[in-house]
């Protein structure tokens, strides 16, 4: 490969995310993300130490204790109700410690008594451990629609993400108070959903007391810009997903966006993290000083356009469904951005026959040295190029161009055999970006094929590939008659300007219809020429497509030239040239052209030539089919040799 195709996605798209935005894009045929970048945005923490109070279920000596000294008058002594239970003593005196720790016994002058604290504890049947501080941190977040509390402080977000309160038509730094007043404890406790306090398990937040004051925070947000394709509705197709800090959607951020994108009250450049200034640089030099009316496209070619844009769209919705795509008959598909550029160059590597190019403009940024370089090694290869430029009536008039620098650069190109390798033409009046590679793949839709390399900001272009055999040659039949009109007009126009509508005629495989353009209007000074086209043609292996054609040459040479006519020297040496070449490529159909052309032949000196090269080629193919054979006969005595110096041998 030559040519560094661009591969790099500039869209902007932040690293963390592009995972992300792979498994969308892969999941979701027809959905391309825009930009997926992180913002952050402001909430409010206030840091608070809580008071908790943990209780437990009381063990059977703290209740029988508890129930004891309850119930039983006058109280009795410790070891009397060790000697009821027939415990040790110790057991008993060691709980009524534990209970008088947490104040639900005291002693007093009359022994052991139960508090009020122990009364409740034993009708509830729990203990109530020593009371604990947590501190804790108030959150409250409007883009969630959330307040929570977390034992952490927020952690800090990078600086260089952008504060998302501008994109939106809401007050997302408006916080309310919060009051830790005891009367409205429980409606507190209620609304936060604190963790601490969970009565079910007997757990219970008694005070929350203010440490600091609120301050603000910030948290991390991820929107993904979305295009989807499949919407018939162009209002319709730009969507936002946003996801929190915890990867959860957060849908009521992105209906305000896009409520805010259709109202007009949102800059989607400016969203996307671009400067409304430089955004479009190229777009912006080509059509804010252009003051010609761009043509429409005309119906038949919208007609065609549309029907593989339906194409697309339904293949694309069959495969979002889960079902298969039958591609053996060609598809039609949609490609996006970054993915254009790079199918159009390994559409052109990939090149064996005939490319052809239609871009309203063409420029020395993408028409480089490196793309030249391209087109110039498959023009070597025997690819023939056609490119066609223009978008006005007039070129005269063209506000953007081509700079003749570039197309001499281009026009310099030539085959092996001295004609034109690439023929780049201005054809006006059409605003069409459609590419053809050997009447076999069809590239089609906004992309501005030589004027703009896609390694910028992504456009939201479309350009779909088409491989269905049908739908490539309506493609190809439009733009070859544009071609060939321009042709006409070539060759109607002045004489020097022949050779290249002969060579527009053979480039697309009109080698026919060049002859007779020469035959009908006499202009036999064009025919070696012409056999210089025709040797092209058989070098690049088009030798079946070229051979009837041939005939009618050489008959027309022996009909309407005269033997003494000093221009039938320079076109027998020309017609030598190609039945060499001829030769080389197919022995049998050179034995074929001489018998039904031998007359001719012989009136031009050929036919004894021919049969010279026939003859040489013959011999030349004998010796090599007998090398061949030596080679191998050479091969299979070196391995039997092998195989017997490697036999065991036996004793005498």
């Amino acid at each position: 490969m030559i040519f560094p195709t661009v591969s790099a996605d500039t869209r902007p798209i932040a690293q963390a995310l592009r995972k992300r935005v792979q498994e969308m894009e892969e999941g979701q045929p027809g959905l391309y993300v825009l930009a997926a970048r992180e913002f952050r945005y402001p909430v409010q923490q206030q840091e608070v130490t809580i008071q908790v109070e943990q209780r437990r279920q009381m063990n059977l000596l703290e209740k029988f204790l508890l129930q004891a000294y309850t119930e039983i008058v006058p109280r009795p002594s410790l070891e009397e109700l060790a000697g009821a239970l027939g415990l040790d003593p110790l057991f008993l005196k060691n709980t009524l410690q534990d209970l008088i720790s947490i104040q639900s016994m005291v002693h007093d002058v009359y022994g052991p008594r139960v508090t009020d604290e122990g009364k409740a504890s034993l009708c509830s049947e729990t203990i109530a451990e020593p009371t604990f501080d947590e501190t804790r941190y108030f959150i409250q977040d409007v883009i969630l629609d959330k307040k929570d509390t977390s034992p952490f402080r927020l952690r800090s977000v990078r600086e260089d993400f952008e504060d998302l309160s501008q994109y939106v038509d809401q007050d997302i730094i408006k916080f309310p108070s919060l009051r830790f007043v005891d009367d409205e404890l429980s409606t507190l406790l209620q609304e936060w959903g604190l963790d601490l306090h969970d009565p079910d398990n007997n757990r219970f937040v008694t005070r929350i007391t203010p440490t600091a004051s609120p301050e603000i925070g910030w948290r991390p947000l991820s929107i993904f810009i979305l295009y989807d394709t499949l919407k018939e509705n162009p209002d319709e197709a730009i969507t936002f997903e946003v996801r929190s800090f915890e990867n959860k959607l957060v849908p009521r951020v992105g209906a305000w966006l896009e409520t805010q994108l259709q109202q007009r009250n949102l800059s989607l450049k400016t969203l996307c993290g671009l400067r409304e200034e430089d955004t479009f640089v190229e777009e912006i030099a080509g059509s804010e000083n252009r003051h010609m009316e761009e043509p429409a496209i005309e119906p038949e070619v919208e007609e065609r356009l549309t029907k593989i844009r339906q194409q697309a769209t339904n293949h694309m919705r069959m495969q979002r469904d889960g079902q298969t795509v039958e591609e053996a008959a060609g598809i039609s598909m949609q490609l996006r951005d970054r993915e254009i550029h790079k199918t159009f160059l390994g559409a052109l590597q990939e090149a064996k026959e005939l490319i052809i190019i239609y871009s309203p403009w063409m420029n020395k940024q993408v028409v480089d040295d490196e793309f030249i370089a391209l087109l110039q090694t498959q023009v070597q290869k025997g690819v023939r190029i056609l490119i066609g430029y223009g978008i006005g009536r007039n070129q005269s008039r063209e506000d953007r161009p081509v700079p003749p620098d570039l197309l001499q650069r281009l026009h310099a190109v030539q085959t092996p055999e001295g004609t034109p390798g690439i023929i780049a033409e201005w054809l006006g009046n059409s605003h069409a970006k459609e590419v053809i590679v050997d009447r076999k793949v069809h590239l089609s839709g906004s992309h501005n094929w030589l004027s703009y390399r896609g390694d910028r900001f992504p456009r939201g272009e479309i350009v779909y590939k088409v491989t269905i055999a049908a739908q490539v040659e309506e493609a190809y039949h439009y733009l070859a008659q544009r071609f060939i009109e321009h042709a006409k007009n070539l060759w109607r126009s002045a004489p020097t300007k022949r050779k290249l509508a002969l060579s527009i005629l053979t480039t697309l495989g009109y080698e026919g219809q060049a002859l007779g353009w020469i035959r009908r209007d006499s202009n036999y000074g064009f025919i070696p020429f012409w056999l210089r086209l025709a040797l092209q043609g058989i070098s690049s292996d088009r030798v079946e497509q070229i051979i009837g054609a041939l005939q009618e040459a050489l008959i027309l040479c022996c009909t309407s030239i005269g033997q003494q006519d000093p221009l039938m020297k320079e076109i027998v040496a020309q017609f030598r040239k190609v039945f060499k070449c001829l030769a080389a490529k197919d022995r049998h159909l050179i034995t074929v052209f001489i018998d039904e052309n031998l007359a001719e032949l012989e009136q031009l000196d050929l036919e004894l030539y021919i049969r010279e090269l026939n003859a040489v080629g013959a011999q030349e193919s004998e010796e090599k089919r007998q090398e061949l054979q030596s080679s191998h006969s050479r091969q299979g005595s070196t391995q039997r040799q092998d195989r017997d110096g490697n036999r065991p041998r036996r004793n005498r």
